[in-house]
């Protein structure tokens, strides 16, 4: 019974490590932050979207939603509670995060970065 546990607990590790495979995180870039707004295609509604530009070319290497692709800008997934994005719009700013693909109606940018830091670089 000990050896079965075992074997499905490794099973379930291995499974969990596989769909990590394309997750690159403590990723740097470094852009101009701007603040753009669109339509939610489904519910219509207007929403703010956080975009870095950057003049760099950011590889993003491919997940399971989008594949690999050059970028020169993403969409970030902005920590509010952390930072207010009013201070860092329309200014040069380095963020650290963890880039992923697109994937809901929200993400306007094929590719994305979930800010984990940010600064003022200017």
């Amino acid at each position: 019974m000990k050896r079965i546990k075992y074997i499905v607990l490794v099973f379930i590790v291995l499974f969990a490590c596989s769909h990590n495979d394309h997750v690159i995180p403590h990723n740097t870039f470094e852009g101009m932050l701007h603040e753009i707004s669109f339509q939610h295609p489904i519910n219509k509604e207007i929403l703010p979207a956080y975009i870095l530009s950057s003049q760099k070319i950011i590889h993003f290497p491919g997940d399971e939603f989008q594949e690999r692709s050059d970028v020169t800008e993403v969409q970030l997934v902005w920590p509010f509670k952390k930072y207010d994005v009013n201070e860092y719009i329309g200014k040069q700013v380095r963020v650290h995060g963890t880039l992923f693909g697109a994937h809901t109606a929200y993400h306007i940018r094929n590719v994305l970065l979930h800010v984990d830091r940010a600064e003022i670089i200017e």
